[in-house]
């Protein structure tokens, strides 16, 4: 199962996937999130400018990676391993729900 159907299947709302590194950081100029998955590799770049973005601009995100010694150095608020578990995505969105309501 992918991510997106994942947080589809929690009731998240998924408004967009970008698979690089400038695509996404389009995206988070042009776009509001509650929060984000980030993929510390994304077609062989490291997402480390991303996780800057993120950071910049206060919104939570959690590294989906499968080196989790990455986590700690680029500001993740939790990590998801990879392969994807159901549990663990659920888990992970606590993150952006709790934050939401705290807001």
């Amino acid at each position: 199962m992918l991510l997106e159907d994942m947080l589809c299947e929690l009731g998240h709302e998924v408004p967009l996937v970008s698979t690089n590194v400038a695509d996404a950081l389009v995206a988070l100029d042009s776009h509001s999130f509650d929060g984000a998955f980030l993929d510390y590799n994304l077609q062989g770049e490291r997402a480390d400018r991303v996780a800057l973005s993120l950071q910049d601009k206060r919104i939570p995100f959690v590294l989906a990676t499968g080196g989790l010694e990455d986590a700690d150095s680029i500001g993740a608020q939790a990590v998801v391993p990879k392969p994807y578990r159901f549990d663990d995505i659920e888990q992970a969105t606590r993150l952006f729900v709790d934050r939401s309501a705290s807001d």
